[in-house]
């Protein structure tokens, strides 16, 4: 395999060893192939997942789904970050020095808003308003502690149909859940 450039656009050259065959594919193209490739692929793993796999061990749709929205609601958190959720992160932790103290800060300002429940609504709306349920509380708090690059997860837990938040900092790893109004190491 061979990279050359033609007026300024990159191809990459394959070359048969065996019959001199040669295939040349601009870069752009060959981009779009693999990451079509790489998501049939992870198509037919949902597919696995979620239909073969239950069939075998009931029990593994509810760990698939816990994933499944796991993943969501981080994809929410990185969708929901912008200046406005950073300038509040910054606003409310202006006092701390270390990510304990932000963390903890964050915490105690959004474990005061209102329980209620709501489809889903995007964290600025959760901040104006000042009540959410456990998913848009956990992806609000999160979004705000990866505006000060703090490092969070939100977990899902189906059989609880509940939402809580994972948290590592420097001295441990806590378990934050807004709802049950919990800041614990774990």
């Amino acid at each position: 395999m061979k990279k050359k450039k033609m007026l300024g656009i990159e191809f990459i050259e394959y070359k048969c060893e065996k019959c001199g065959y040669t295939k040349k594919v601009s870069f752009k193209n060959w981009l779009v192939e693999m990451v079509r490739s790489i998501f049939t692929g992870i198509g037919i793993a949902c597919f696995l997942g979620l239909v073969v796999l239950p069939l075998i061990n009931p029990s593994l749709l509810w760990k698939m789904r816990n994933i499944v929205m796991s993943l969501i609601l981080n994809l929410q958190v990185e969708s929901s970050r912008g200046l406005e959720t950073k300038s509040i992160a910054m606003e409310l932790t202006r006092d701390c020095y270390d990510d304990y103290c932000k963390a903890y800060k964050i915490y105690e300002y959004i474990s005061n808003f209102t329980y209620t429940t709501f489809q889903y609504a995007e964290p600025k709306e959760v901040l104006e308003l000042k009540a959410g349920d456990c998913d848009t509380l956990a992806v609000t708090y999160c979004t705000l502690l990866r505006e000060l690059s703090i490092d969070c997860s939100v977990v899902t837990e189906s059989e609880m149909k509940h939402s809580y938040t994972i948290v590592r900092l420097d001295n441990g790893i806590y378990l934050v859940d807004l709802t049950s109004k919990v800041f614990s190491p774990i």
